[in-house]
């Protein structure tokens, strides 16, 4: 079996590696060989609602969608905490996608509308960032 967590901002990977080890080895009937093991985990970040470049992604995206963006907090995996360290700087994440498109997944696929209005708000951004950004 597989689990797969998106960490959000205040979370701990260590803490959460932990507790799952924890609950799933307390369950586990006693006789029963088992071997729980973790992939190399990543530290969430958080980049403010009010923040100018996020600003400027949800400007862009209206522009390309012709409708008002709301946000939801979504955890996902990747260098975007060390990058936001080391840079100083807001990591933005553009998401084009739908849940059913079962991210990561064996089958996971991208609805060809969406992928072109990603490309249509990449488009809006550069303009959005160098305005929002000066």
């Amino acid at each position: 079996m597989k689990l797969s967590f998106r960490l959000v901002a205040g979370q701990d990977p260590d803490h959460v590696q932990n507790a799952v080890r924890a609950w799933a080895e307390a369950r586990i009937p006693a006789g029963i060989r088992h071997r729980i093991t973790f992939a190399p985990a990543t530290r969430p970040c958080l980049t403010p609602l009010d923040h100018p470049a996020l600003q400027a992604v949800s400007r862009a995206m209206g522009r390309a969608f012709g409708k008002e963006i709301l946000f939801t907090r979504e955890g996902g995996s990747g260098p975007a905490a060390d990058l936001q360290d080391v840079l100083d700087a807001p990591v933005l994440f553009l998401g084009i996608s739908v849940p059913s498109d079962g991210w990561h997944g064996p089958d996971e696929k991208v609805e060809l509308d969406l992928l072109l209005k990603g490309a249509e708000t990449t488009a809006h951004l550069w303009g959005e960032l160098a305005t929002a950004l000066r």
